[in-house]
């Protein structure tokens, strides 16, 4: 007990006291309002957020640090029990069949799982709040396990789904796979909630597990060397690792590559494959269905129409277009136009998401659909965005770049930029405005070095700022950023960023970041930002990449807020190189004129971060 901060739990415990008042203040003082209230959640958020962030503090304060430590590692269990009680329909069985709880011999049944494991891992979930033991092995539906509930009548979803394919070989397009296809559909495509929150558990939280016949196979299922054995994001987690520690055979160029991924060691013959390949690749239409329901139920994380706080889409005159960029089905976009009638939609995805968007308007947003408001395209964000008229009103980039390096992203953020305003334009009244809606991290520590999303740039919110003694990111009850920015890692060699990277990356490619809503405004931070002249390309910025500028004989720089020791150097070097480069180019083919320009930016640009010019990425 020596090594405990006492005051620091007093100080704790004073704040979890005066949190718990302000929820019951906010809930006393809203009671009458509508369920939903964006008002009342505002409300609620800070004590929230101050409640979690606390308590899980005080509880590392005063634990047994062995015990802490092993808490944390053995969490995968809960991950797994997670989604076995997903793919088994446990919530659904209560819900029809519970009055209101169930034995576990009945859920067994009808699940098609052992009674007696069933229990045990019922009995983990519910010692961690999902479920509830309402009397010894009869379990009930609660709070935190009705989310997960996919409101899908449970003769569509039950049956057994058809046996995998043979070991040791690819899946293919069978009568069998359409079945469960048909089943899939019926529960991750449901209109709850909890439908997609189903199968985000099950794409996120997908594990190696054996399950007794004749329980349905496992979701997001591959036999390529073995039956029953899932490739998503708990079994990538496990070649981290062996990832990290082991050198890249291509050296930097490979460990900064999307196929530098965990994913591509932890699943067998995907090494030339991206997640994203992988997951559009022959025989796994089910499979892609369920990503594009769990991309949906990302939305189940945040607040009914949290898009709409942040930016003004009320501020864009009627007719306007909007273009939601690797959007999948439409999901995320959908208050929008809901919200605004005079908003035209237009949701970009490869080919076989968007060939299944339309079922997904159908359910949730039919007459959007007949009233011709919102479009769908073939689009690859890293092509060049087809020819218009006139450029749309706003570019929506929501959960995409984390999804890439900085290089992929650079691509992406060109395309858009090409598509916005001619290439010296500059402003809001230039062309198209730009939105990315993302996780923005925040440093864990306090002071100078530890600037949050809201400090920088100063024009951030002060609410979200934790008051003292919370960590400065607010710990635990911001964790599920951090968690993600790992599985991004895992799934993608890609990740989150820090509101400095954000910026940092949007001026490379020729946009200027002009506001930042912060999550405490508007719960999923979102960056806004317009044309600015396009630099040249570079190394750092994905150099390799298609350039929606001519390149200048001589690329320089992209300024940085200040002047570091050792940048007047650089610029003398750069104009040294910049008079060979003249020289060689009356020598040359322009081909290789350009091709030298190329290598001199390169040498150009590792020097200038060698003398501190450029910041780490």
């Amino acid at each position: 007990m020596a090594d405990i901060d006492l005051p620091q739990a007093v100080a704790l415990a004073a704040l979890i006291s005066r949190s718990v008042q302000q929820l019951v203040d906010a809930h006393a003082a809203t009671k009458p309002a509508a369920d939903g209230d964006a008002a009342a959640d505002a409300d609620a958020r800070a004590p929230v957020l101050q409640i979690v962030a606390a308590t899980a503090q005080l509880a590392a304060l005063v634990r047994a640090p062995e015990q802490a430590v092993m808490e944390a590692a053995t969490g995968y269990h809960l991950s797994a029990a997670l989604r076995l009680v997903v793919e088994a329909n446990i919530v659904e069985i209560i819900r029809a069949r519970g009055a209101p709880a169930l034995h576990v011999d009945e859920l067994g049944r009808l699940a098609g799982v052992d009674a007696s494991k069933l229990a045990r891992l019922l009995r983990l979930l519910a010692t961690h709040h999902i479920f509830r033991e309402a009397a010894p092995d009869t379990f009930a539906n609660n709070r935190l396990s009705i989310a997960l509930d996919s409101g899908a009548a449970l003769e569509d979803i039950l049956p057994a789904a058809a046996a995998s394919p043979e070991p040791g070989v690819e899946e293919k397009e069978t009568g069998e796979d359409t079945v469960r296809l048909r089943r899939w559909e019926k529960k991750y495509g449901a209109s709850a909630p909890g439908a997609g929150l189903a199968a985000l558990i099950g794409v996120t939280y997908a594990s190696s597990t054996s399950l007794p016949s004749p329980l349905p196979p496992p979701t997001l299922t591959i036999t390529l060397t073995h039956p029953r054995s899932t490739d998503e994001s708990m079994r990538h987690a496990t070649a981290l690792s062996d990832t990290l520690l082991s050198p890249p055979a291509g050296g930097a160029a490979a460990a900064t590559h999307p196929l530098g991924a965990p994913f591509s060691r932890a699943v067998p013959g995907a090494t030339a494959l991206t997640m994203f390949d992988w997951l559009s690749a022959r025989g796994r239409a089910h499979r892609l269905l369920r990503f594009g329901c769990a991309m949906q139920g990302m939305g189940a994380l945040t607040p009914a129409g949290a898009i709409l706080a942040g930016f003004d889409w009320r501020a864009l005159p009627p007719g306007s277009r909007v273009v939601d960029v690797g959007g999948g089905v439409g999901a995320a976009s959908l208050p929008i136009v809901r919200a605004n009638p005079g908003i035209r939609l237009e949701v970009q995805d490869t080919e076989k998401v968007v060939e299944v968007a339309p079922k997904f308007w159908e359910s949730h947003f039919p007459e959007a659909l007949r009233d011709g408001r919102v479009s769908f395209q073939k689009q690859s964000f890293f092509d060049a965005q087809p020819a218009r008229a006139a450029p749309p009103a706003v570019f929506l980039l929501r959960m995409i770049m984390h999804n890439w390096p900085d290089k992929e992203c650079a691509a992406i953020l060109r395309h858009v930029r090409a598509a916005a305003a001619p290439p010296d334009a500059q402003g809001a009244a230039a062309g198209a405005t730009l939105v990315v809606v993302d996780s923005i991290l925040m440093y864990a520590c306090r002071g100078d070095g530890g600037a949050g999303a809201d400090e920088e740039k100063g024009e951030g919110d002060g609410a979200a700022r934790p008051p003292e003694p919370l960590l400065a990111n607010w710990g635990t009850a911001n964790g599920l950023a951090y968690k993600l920015d790992i599985q991004m890692l895992n799934n993608h060699n890609a990740g989150e960023r820090t509101l400095a990277e954000f910026a940092r990356l949007l001026a490379r490619t020729g946009w200027r970041v002009v506001r930042v809503h912060a999550a405490s405004e508007s719960w999923m931070p979102q960056i806004v930002a317009v044309p600015a002249p396009v630099p040249p390309p570079s190394p750092e910025a994905g150099a390799a990449a298609e350039p929606v500028a001519a390149p200048a004989p001589a690329p320089e720089l992209v300024a940085q807020p200040e002047r570091v020791e050792g940048a007047a150097g650089a610029e003398e070097d750069a104009k040294r190189k910049a008079e060979e480069d003249k020289k060689k180019a009356e020598e040359k083919e322009k081909e290789k004129e350009k091709e030298k320009a190329g290598k001199k930016g390169r040498r150009r640009s590792l020097w200038s971060r060698t003398v501190g010019q450029w910041a780490s990425r």
